[in-house]
């Protein structure tokens, strides 16, 4: 004996299912652009956060770095080499308030853009004993 599930269904289900595809799409419209890019994987350490972009047949003199009002900017120009394989990339990423800016190191090695930015050290706590007189 096979057992079926028959499935019944409300009429006015199939318009209740299009208004909710709708206000997901519109959420999305509504939400800042932090959408995953191909290619650009990030993650968080005790001391930095580290960001690493693949950019494959570029040299370090055809990318360029940049920070300004908290965002950093990877621009990679292929010049007259442009191909359907290499072509110009430029991104920005917003970067957070506890980012040691003097400190930020990258280090592009076969075809792979590393960025370190350290974080700020957390202000210690200063303990200073009080003299009971």
């Amino acid at each position: 004996m096979t057992l079926t599930h028959r499935f019944t269904q409300n009429p006015l289900s199939l318009f209740q299912n299009f208004d909710r595809i709708f206000d997901q799409a519109l959420q999305q419209l509504d939400r800042p652009s932090e959408r995953p890019v191909d290619g650009v994987y990030d993650y968080e350490s005790e001391d930095a956060y580290v960001l690493r972009l693949e950019l494959p047949g570029f040299s370090k003199e055809e990318v360029k770095l940049s920070l300004e009002d908290h965002e950093l900017k990877v621009e990679a120009d292929a010049g007259e080499d442009e191909s359907a394989f290499r072509s110009s990339y430029s991104e920005v990423f917003s970067y957070p308030d506890d980012i040691q800016v003097d400190a930020i190191t990258a280090k592009l090695e076969n075809g792979i853009l590393e960025l370190t930015l350290p974080k700020k050290e957390e202000a210690k706590p200063v303990v200073t004993a009080i003299e009971i007189q």
